[in-house]
């Protein structure tokens, strides 16, 4: 199922309607944080303390292929860290859902490969997308709950906060979910 799927997604280029802006995250020596968790989806995750955090839009009625809440995540100067969500309202398998929806999830001209992300080491694909007329875009893709995530970071300060989107990919949580619209264990 994976080799259809990587090669659906490089051929394909997957360019969506409109590119939405990410950004970047602060890198700092130390590393003081604060704890955000989203109610909706069951994601935990940790930022520095100098970051806010925003529900960005929600679109609760929804078909599959549209986002279903962004959580914004600014930071000082020009950064932005974005979390989308949508609800995987078939119970697809991420493979099988980017293969249906994928062109509204992955950007154009992305190069993926696959890993493991948070501290349950659940699998994703790493992306990045960009360059010559727009940032360099970084962003994982993975499942959970009935949820498809995507955590992105643009790359506008030539990397200088890559480490604490390191650090959210890596260290984030999610609480056991029966799927959308059920209560959290």
């Amino acid at each position: 199922m994976r080799s259809p799927l990587l090669a659906f997604l490089l051929l394909l280029g997957c360019g969506t309607p409109g590119d939405e802006g990410l950004a970047t995250l602060s890198s700092a020596k130390t590393w003081c944080q604060q704890r955000h968790s989203d109610n909706l989806t069951g994601l935990t995750f940790d930022i520095p303390c100098s970051f806010n955090v925003s529900i960005a839009f929600e679109n609760p009625d929804s078909p599959p292929f549209v986002i279903k809440r962004r959580i914004s995540v600014t930071g000082p100067g020009e950064f932005e860290f974005v979390l989308d969500a949508w609800e995987d309202q078939e119970g697809l398998s991420l493979e099988d859902w980017l293969l249906r929806f994928g062109v509204y999830a992955v950007y154009e001209g992305s190069e993926f490969s696959e890993g493991l992300v948070g501290r349950a080491r659940m699998r994703a694909y790493y992306a990045f997308a960009g360059g010559e007329c727009s940032p360099l875009k970084e962003y994982v893709l993975f499942a959970h709950g009935g949820y498809i995530f995507r955590l992105m970071y643009v790359n506008t300060d030539d990397g200088a906060r890559r480490a604490d989107f390191d650090r959210i990919v890596q260290g984030f949580t999610l609480s056991q979910r029966q799927g959308p619209g059920e209560e959290r264990r």
